[in-house]
Parts: C-alpha cells; structure tokens; sequence
C-alpha cells in the first residue's frame, strides 16, 4: 500500500463496552478513531478520527463514552 504511515493503532474497549482504536501519532498528539453510533442515514460517516493530547495509554475512556 501506497501513503504514509501516520500511526499504529489498537483496539481499546471503554468501561460501557465502545469500543475504538487509537495509538501514538507523536510524543504530543494521537490518533483516536471512534464508530459514528448517531448514523442516521447512508450520508452520514461510519466513523470519525480525532487527533488529541497525547496523555498516557488510555485517557480516553470516559470521553469516548460521552462521543
């Protein structure tokens, strides 16, 4: 495959069961992808990617949960 690669990703699950994939873009910043669950129609994105603070393994959780 042709491209650059940005980041390595994992599957993470959160305490309520979302489950989304995130990893290390740079010392600073990661790559968070989490499932669209409000799809209401075809138009709408499967999913959304969302570049944060980079903090630690897994910050994320409770956020991801409020998504």
């Amino acid at each position: 495959m042709e491209g650059t690669k940005i980041a390595r990703l994992w599957k993470h699950t959160t305490p309520s069961g979302r489950v989304y994939l995130a990893g290390a873009m740079t010392k600073i910043t990661r790559l968070v992808i989490v499932e669209n669950t409000d799809k209401k129609d075809d138009k709408d994105p499967d999913y959304y990617a969302y570049v944060v603070p980079n903090r630690g393994p897994r910050p994320l959780d409770d956020a991801l949960d409020e998504i």
